[in-house]
């Protein structure tokens, strides 16, 4: 196991190249402001444990649980189960495809449930209020929390939704919310209740950045 710099993440290994892969991961994580702000923001230990088998209970790519799930969900603490691949898309055990850009990109969506987990506590998070394009309201938080992150790795595409995981433009992803009043609804209920939704909300620069929490005043104008 090893611990990645000043934060409580640590490494749970099987295998050396994995854990190697996963530290260059949350390297480049911390190399852009928001990944920086996200990993400030952790208040308890969250644990990467690569591996498949712990994913075959979900239609995902990473999995965020409570590290003790016997205490009922109050455990801050989490494992983050993530699978290291260089392919673009991975096929979930029930054999469905799930596109993404990147290794790193992923990590950054569970990192986030793991920070909203460490925040709250895994029995008080929003699994049970879906959205229309949603698992539920978490999933709206992390996709759309890693698609600022891509944009801050200069990636021209994001993640439409979490249903579809359709690649668009920043455009088009911004019309998409303008249409959907649901959308704004949860933007600014997050940027009103969540301490690191609202320190992303104030992130000015780059201005052309994807950024519906800082831009939300203006779609609802729209």
């Amino acid at each position: 196991m090893k611990q990645f710099r000043q934060y409580s993440v640590f490494i749970d290994y099987s295998s050396g190249p994995e854990e190697a892969r996963i530290f260059h991961m949350l390297s480049m994580i911390c190399a852009t402001t928001v990944g920086k702000l996200l990993l400030d923001s952790l208040e308890s230990q969250s644990w990467i444990v690569p591996g498949k088998k712990e994913l075959a209970r979900c239609l995902c790519a990473g999995l965020t649980l409570p590290m003790t799930p016997g205490k009922n969900g109050h455990d801050k603490n989490s494992n983050i189960f993530f699978e290291v691949t260089d392919q673009p898309m991975l096929t979930t055990p029930f054999g469905l495809p799930y596109q993404y850009y990147s290794d790193d990109d992923r990590l950054f969506h569970e990192l986030v449930h793991a920070y909203r987990m460490g925040r709250i506590g895994y029995s008080n998070m929003e699994f049970s209020t879906t959205m229309t394009h949603y698992l539920n309201v978490e999933e709206f938080l992390a996709v759309h929390m890693q698609n600022v992150y891509l944009s801050y790795r200069d990636n021209p595409r994001f993640y439409l939704d979490n249903n579809s995981m359709k690649a668009v433009s920043k455009g088009d992803a911004y019309a998409s919310f303008v249409r959907d009043k649901e959308a704004l609804r949860v933007f600014r209920y997050f940027v009103q209740k969540d301490p690191f939704a609202a320190k992303v909300a104030a992130l000015k620069n780059p201005v052309s950045s994807f950024n519906p929490w800082r831009d939300v005043a203006i779609l609802e104008r729209i």
